[in-house]
């Protein structure tokens, strides 16, 4: 079995940002002088909803005090996520691995749960853009992704990799049926939270430093989990 396609989360998983988009919600609030706590009840609320759905909840929660548009509110939140990201530190071993597997000729995508739009901004931001054969974010599905990957390249979910740092991420490669590799973070640098699976993955590392290697094992059929703390 060859693996011809990995597919990345981006936040977390690329990129140590999950912490400053939960941060960039309250920053937000903050900015446009509204109760934080009442977007953090939204947020706990509706923990799957994207950044549009949630602000479109405040405003309509808010009503009359609320100080901005639901547009006007995305629209600073998303400045102050694509600033922070564009400086922060990429997850231990990415670029090595983003080269590694490209000169192996693995076809590299990213799949996140994060808009379209300004998941193409943030990568960008990196000057990453180039490294993947294709971005795609919400509203689909990380498995409706997986499958339009799949169709697009031609190949089959024995063909292809999900790596990601989270359990949708997990429940996106077993629902379509690929294989899976987490990263199970085990500390908080890598952003809030840490440990972010109802259990641990069959196949988990703790960064990307290995993940070359792990592959390459998968692809030999030594799938024995890696050794982490969680």
């Amino acid at each position: 079995m060859t693996i011809q396609a990995a597919v990345f989360d981006f936040d977390g998983t690329l990129v140590r940002s999950n912490a400053i988009k939960a941060e960039a919600f309250s920053q937000t609030a903050a900015a446009h002088g509204i109760d934080v706590s009442r977007l953090d009840a939204i947020r706990a609320g509706h923990p799957h909803a994207d950044r549009y759905e949630i602000f479109e909840r405040l405003v309509a929660d808010l009503g009359p005090a609320c100080a901005g548009s639901a547009e006007r509110l995305v629209e600073s939140y998303g400045a102050i996520v694509q600033n922070a990201i564009a400086r922060c530190e990429w997850v231990p071993g990415a670029l090595d691995a983003l080269a590694t597997l490209a000169e192996r000729g693995i076809a590299l995508y990213v799949n996140s749960a994060t808009p379209t739009v300004p998941l193409v901004d943030a990568v960008a931001s990196r000057m990453a853009t180039d490294r993947f054969v294709a971005i795609y974010g919400g509203p689909a599905s990380k498995q409706d992704n997986l499958a339009h990957i799949a169709a697009t390249a031609d190949l089959l979910a024995s063909q292809i990799v999900m790596i990601g740092d989270g359990e949708d991420d997990r429940l996106g490669a077993a629902e379509f049926g690929c294989h899976f590799i987490g990263v199970v973070a085990d500390t908080s640098a890598y952003g809030l939270p840490a440990r972010r699976f109802s259990h641990v993955p069959d196949v988990a590392v703790s960064d990307l430093t290995t993940i070359a290697d792990c592959i390459a094992r998968m692809e030999s059929g030594d799938t024995q989990r890696s050794s982490v703390n969680v």
